[in-house]
């Protein structure tokens, strides 16, 4: 398989990370929760990079299903748990998966610390949307003393406090998708509640105006709103690109009340009545639609007489044919020998814009 961007076969690294991204994920004041989930929207999508350059057709719907699976599946280093078994503590040292592990975070009430494995499973799911992993597998293997307990807390927090927040915080779209909406959730809080949130993109690897159409304002959540769309315009061109991604923050929370005050939540006594809850960030990632092909022989095998005196092998080009690409070529000796049997070839094959063979 072969891509090209502009004129020659060169392949652009791609590096989201930023230096204003690396000082505020190793800041002291940053909370461990919050840094691991940063960390792992980096690390997510770089295995989206790493599997489309492996499959550059796969849709993005499957794209996106594969990282999930493959980064909650990765196994990480033998660790020790601690367990609570009949009373007995039992040193048991095992070779566990991300998931294994953040199940046993909460199945055992381990206290202090989180562990990286256990912030990767969750941070996956608020990625991609579709709740709390671990809490789902505890509904269904726990006792419901553990149950009740769990949920009173939830229900208490629910009561207490509005929480906004992207859901889901990972959009994989392919460049030709036009308009998309992302989707802030709204959770909790006291009933009669108005909030208001803003909102604004900001560039990763791909740059507002040549890739998208960069937005910014303000999102109003009415008493019976459980969710608001912000509109995404991806910008379609005709060169083919490296997959890019960029970013869409939500800041400013604030409430408005019943006789028209705007009020900032964090500054009303007591609890706050909203919070932004993590993921306050949407990532969204553009895949190319302009592909410069995969090329292949129109045949796999050839058969031919020693007379023949010549024989031409087409190439073909399909799946796209974007830009100019050059494909080098030689033979090598099987059970014929080159030079002997055979007249030794080695060159190049220039493919044109539009060029399929």
């Amino acid at each position: 398989m072969i891509a090209t961007e502009g004129e020659e076969m060169k392949m652009l690294e791609s590096n989201g990370i930023t230096q204003a991204y690396k000082d505020f994920t190793q800041a002291d004041y940053v909370d461990p929760a919050v840094r691991a989930f940063e960390e792992h929207r980096q690390e997510f999508i770089e295995l989206m990079r790493e599997i489309r350059k492996k499959n550059p057709h796969i849709s993005p719907t499957d794209l996106q299903k594969q990282a999930e699976y493959e980064m909650i599946t990765r196994p990480v280093f033998r660790v020790c748990f601690i367990e609570k078994m009949n009373f007995f503590l039992l040193n048991k040292y095992i070779t566990a998966t991300c998931e294994q592990i953040a199940i046993r975070h909460q199945t055992f009430g381990f206290r202090g610390p989180k562990s990286r494995a256990f912030y990767r499973v969750q941070a996956t799911r608020r990625l991609i949307g579709g709740g709390d992993i671990v809490k789902k597998r505890i509904d269904k293997e726990h006792n419901k003393a553990v149950d009740a307990l769990v949920q009173a807390q939830e229900k208490q927090t629910r009561e207490n406090t509005c929480k906004i927040y992207f859901d889901p915080a990972h959009y994989t779209v392919l460049e030709n998708i036009g308009n998309f909406d992302v989707v802030v959730g709204r959770d909790g809080g006291p009933e009669g509640l108005t909030v208001m949130v803003d909102y604004y993109t900001e560039d990763g690897t791909a740059n507002a105006g040549s890739d998208y159409v960069p937005v910014k304002g303000t999102l109003t959540f009415y008493p019976d709103d459980k969710y608001q769309k912000i509109s995404i315009e991806i910008v379609d061109d005709d060169v083919f690109e490296e997959d890019e991604h960029f970013y869409l923050h939500l800041r400013n929370l604030r409430v408005r009340t019943k006789d028209g005050l705007i009020l900032d939540p964090s500054r009303i006594g007591g609890l706050p009545v909203a919070q932004l809850e993590m993921p306050a960030t949407a990532t969204i990632m553009i895949l190319d639609d302009d592909h410069a092909g995969v090329f292949s022989f129109e045949h796999d095998h050839f058969q031919i007489i020693e007379s023949c005196g010549h024989l031409s092998i087409r190439v073909q080009r399909h799946s796209g044919a974007r830009g100019k690409v050059v494909i080098p070529y030689r033979t090598s000796d099987g059970t014929a020998i080159g030079d002997k049997h055979f007249e030794t070839k080695e060159g190049e094959l220039v493919f044109d814009d539009n060029q399929t063979e």
